[in-house]
């Protein structure tokens, strides 16, 4: 289905806050409820828990391959597979290049057709390099699922791969100690959104 991209200077702070923290909890519990998980943390998704490269490329992800104009490029990422304790969850999407060219990304999770997110609402804001767009319809991706992304072109000379900056915004449920270790302090059971950001 298509799901608009709301330009982040349309919506408000608490918006984003709300929208946040609701991402924040939902993909915790979506950990929980599919493994019986009670340690749960969450963090930002990062470029290498789409590429699984071994930890570069942590703040943005390229084009893997050249677009051509108004094909679709499928499955750009085929490692990206959620692990057994962990959740995904996709609220928005960066705008990092200058000139980007990429008009439109189509999300699976598995073999399901989940959102076709056209990006030209996001590019007709104008003047900032980096622009971000928010899904008020998070896209939530269960343990040990694949996530898809396709990626197309509208532009008649396409895009050379390794080229254009972007970056899903979104959270990854998981078990402490997968990524981030529990403070000396910390209780068991769901880290409250609420509670870090208050």
């Amino acid at each position: 289905m298509a799901i608009n991209i709301y330009p982040r200077s349309t919506i408000t702070d608490r918006e984003v806050i709300q929208l946040r923290q609701s991402a924040a909890d939902n993909v915790q519990e979506l950990a929980r409820a599919t493994n019986n998980i009670t340690d749960l943390t969450y963090r930002q998704f990062r470029g290498n828990d789409l590429t699984l490269n071994g930890g570069t490329q942590l703040s943005r992800v390229f084009n893997p391959n050249a677009l051509v104009q108004n094909v679709y490029l499928t499955d750009q990422f085929p490692n990206c597979t959620t692990k057994v304790n962990q959740a995904f969850v996709l609220f928005g999407y960066s705008v990092l290049a200058a000139a980007p060219v990429i008009d439109e990304i189509t999300i699976y999770i598995g073999n399901n057709l989940i959102a076709v997110l056209p990006l030209g609402q996001l590019y007709a804001q104008g003047g900032v390099e980096a622009k971000d767009g928010y899904i008020f319809d998070p896209i939530y991706v269960p343990p040990q699922t694949h996530f898809r992304i396709d990626l197309v072109t509208g532009v008649a000379a396409g895009l050379a791969a390794n080229t254009e900056a972007f970056m899903p915004l979104g959270y990854v449920g998981e078990k402490f100690g997968d990524t981030v270790n529990k403070a000396a302090n910390q209780p068991e059971g769901i880290v409250s959104a609420a509670s870090v950001a208050g």
